[in-house]
């Protein structure tokens, strides 16, 4: 019965266990992996939920595969159902190339897939590399943009920052030459202490006559 189980599964992605759950098969996308630089490779992934649905179809698949009548088929999968549902503490039933059901500590049943071997889809070891000449769309903000256009913006608003700067330090340099100017003029019409202006003295008065 195993063997029926992961026949079904792989070919219809699903199995339905009755009064059990559901096995369903997925594949995972491959995905990279930044810090590793690596493609981890796409991979299978067997899950199980107590969903049920309805087994008609696999109570089929059992019947032609072990040439036997559709009742048959049906009581061997609900005796196999039973086997799981019953299942002792630490004791295990395995599906070759699945993996295997086992009860945990609370009583609760549960399925560990197989780990797939990696040896014909191994990682892949990948770095990313950005053209400057080519333009890349990107995501800024919740707008798509490219490379081309964000360089220019942020080119734009370098030269915005250097032009601005240029005109401040130029206003700096005017401040500084009217202050020395002024300083200078001062400097012209004062001395290092007071008025540097000459001072010519006053004539003085004669108070008396001479006599020739």
């Amino acid at each position: 019965m195993e063997n029926i189980i992961a026949s079904y599964l792989f070919q219809n992605k699903i199995c339905p266990l009755p009064h059990v759950g559901l096995l369903s098969l997925s594949n995972k996308t491959a995905a990279f992996v930044l810090g590793e630089k690596q493609f981890h490779p796409p991979l299978m992934y067997i899950s199980f939920s107590p969903e049920e649905i309805s087994a008609e179809e696999f109570i089929n698949y059992i019947s032609f595969q072990k040439n036997i009548s559709r009742e048959q088929a049906a009581n061997e999968i609900e005796s196999y159902c039973s086997k799981l549902k019953n299942l002792d503490s630490y004791s295990e039933m395995l599906i070759p190339g699945v993996g295997k059901f086992y009860t945990d500590t609370e009583g609760s049943l549960v399925f560990k897939q197989i780990d797939f071997p990696e040896t014909f889809l191994p990682p892949v070891h990948a770095e990313k590399i950005i053209h400057p000449e080519s333009t890349h769309t990107l995501l800024v903000g919740d707008k798509e943009s490219n490379s081309a256009l964000m360089t220019e913006f942020y080119s734009e608003g370098e030269k915005t920052k250097k032009r601005s700067w240029l005109g401040w330090a130029a206003l700096l340099a005017l401040v500084g030459i009217i202050i020395i100017a002024v300083y200078y003029t001062k400097e012209i019409n004062t001395g290092s202490f007071g008025n540097a202006e000459k001072i010519h003295p006053a004539s003085e008065a004669r108070t008396y006559k001479s006599s020739q």
